[in-house]
This record gives structure tokens, C-alpha cells and sequence, in this order.
């Protein structure tokens, strides 16, 4: 019995060493796929809130962002995602085009999730979102954003 904990404890070892090498603080991802994964890893999106996110990374954001969207999305996206208000802000903006009812369904569990007002139109939420993102985007990067956007 002895030798199987000794063989046991060995093994758990081995398995912490490889979990804390997953669990290390945020790596700048290459490129906006790496972040989709990475992202859907961390926060354990399920398929529809990665398709959401997905979608929102690779056309919302840059309807939104302009020319600064893969430095934006790569720098600051992490970031955001960290804050609930915003990730669920992200989820709730990226399904407001979308036109199926299992859309607009979980559109309204992010919204409430968000703690946005009923009242708060999706344009008056996408301004928020973009406020929130130009803040996050200045703490991160510094100064300078005003000119390019």
C-alpha cells in the first residue's frame, strides 16, 4: 500500500506542475484566434457564448475600433473580459444584431447580467460598451488614443 501513495503523490506532483503552467497569468496572444481560444478557455464560454464572442471580436469590434482592432482586441479584449460588466456588456452587444429568438433570448440574460436598464436601447448600449473599451484601452496603452480613433 505504501508504494502505490509513494507511486500516487508522484503523479499528483506531475499533474500540479503541468496545471500551474496552464494557469499562469495572461500571455499576449499572436493573433485573434489564440485569444478566442484562450478566452474561452479561462472563463469556460460555452459554444454559444464563444460564437458571441467570436463574432464580436472578428466584426463588431471592428465596426466600433476602426484600424486599432487587432491591437485593441489582442491587448485590451483580456482585459475586459476579467471585469463581468463587460464581458457580459461584449455578449449582450454581440448578439443584438443577431435575429433568431435563441439569440435575443440569451441577449436578455446578458443584458440582465450586465445590470443594463430595460430601457437601455442597443445603441445606447453599444455607446457604453465603447466607452468602456476607450477607458480600458487608455489605462492599458497610455496616451495618444484620441488621435487615432
Amino acid at each position: 500500500d505504501d508504494s502505490s501513495a509513494k507511486g500516487s503523490s508522484v503523479s499528483d506532483t506531475s499533474t500540479n506542475s503541468s496545471v500551474e503552467e496552464v494557469t499562469e497569468p495572461w500571455k499576449q496572444p499572436r493573433s485573434p484566434e489564440l485569444l478566442i481560444q484562450q478566452l474561452s478557455y479561462t472563463f469556460s464560454l460555452n459554444n454559444d457564448e464563444k460564437g458571441y464572442m467570436e463574432r464580436f471580436i472578428r466584426f463588431k469590434a471592428a465596426m466600433l475600433l476602426g484600424t486599432n482592432t487587432e491591437l485593441f482586441v489582442l491587448t485590451v479584449v483580456p482585459l475586459a473580459f476579467t471585469l463581468p460588466c463587460v464581458k457580459y456588456t461584449i455578449l449582450a452587444i454581440s448578439l443584438a444584431s443577431e435575429d433568431h429568438l435563441e439569440a435575443y433570448r440569451d441577449s436578455q440574460k446578458y443584458r440582465s447580467l450586465a445590470k443594463f436598464d430595460r430601457s437601455d436601447s442597443p445603441s445606447t448600449e453599444i455607446r457604453i460598451l465603447e466607452l468602456l473599451m476607450l477607458v480600458l484601452m487608455e489605462i492599458v496603452m497610455g496616451d495618444g488614443m484620441e488621435s487615432t480613433l
